[in-house]
């Protein structure tokens, strides 16, 4: 609600939301967490800003669709990213999916499709406001998939200094470009 009433562009808000955070974050990591970033592998590093990277684009596509679609819709349609993390799971990590979870996901993603075919006839820029809440729900998933391994093996002050610091970097960058 409060980014649709915002009267910044999209990118500067969503820049400014993940700026804010990681400065909220950055001096409790840097004074008493210190070790713990040291202690971070490159890899462990990388994977932990393409997780910042997936956040960034989701921020990006999901508070932009908002100036296309209702708030509504856009929520609705971005929640349904639970479906999107089942699928990448199977995709990348084999993990099996039940009958249950395909059935309800097969639900949530007809129901998307209702709203976003509801939202056409509203016109062009409603539906492009629900595609770029799909792709939000998509990039949200990226970000959770790759947390979740990772965050299994890091500490959680280093996860988010970096994951938050690449955010913000990657949508201070993108809005700079548009």
């Amino acid at each position: 609600l409060f980014v649709r009433l915002s009267t910044a562009p999209p990118l500067i808000t969503a820049s400014y939301r993940l700026l804010f955070t990681f400065l909220l974050v950055a001096p409790y990591t840097l004074i008493k967490h210190r070790d713990e970033l040291a202690s971070l592998r490159l890899r462990e590093t990388g994977l932990a800003a393409l997780s910042g990277v997936f956040l960034a684009l989701h921020f990006a596509t999901w508070f932009t669709s908002l100036s296309y679609t209702t708030i509504a819709s856009s929520v609705v349609i971005v929640t349904i990213q639970p479906v999107f993390v089942v699928i990448g799971s199977w995709l990348f990590f084999r993990e099996r999916i039940s009958r249950i979870s395909a059935v309800g996901g097969l639900l949530a993603l007809s129901g998307s499709f209702i709203i976003g075919a509801g939202d056409f006839r509203l016109g062009r820029e409603a539906f492009y406001g629900d595609l770029l809440a799909l792709l939000a729900a998509i990039f949200v998933a990226g970000y959770m998939i790759v947390g979740r391994k990772l965050r299994a093996k890091v500490a959680l002050s280093a996860y988010t200094f970096v994951v938050y610091g690449s955010s913000a970097l990657t949508l201070l960058i993108i809005s700079s470009c548009f």
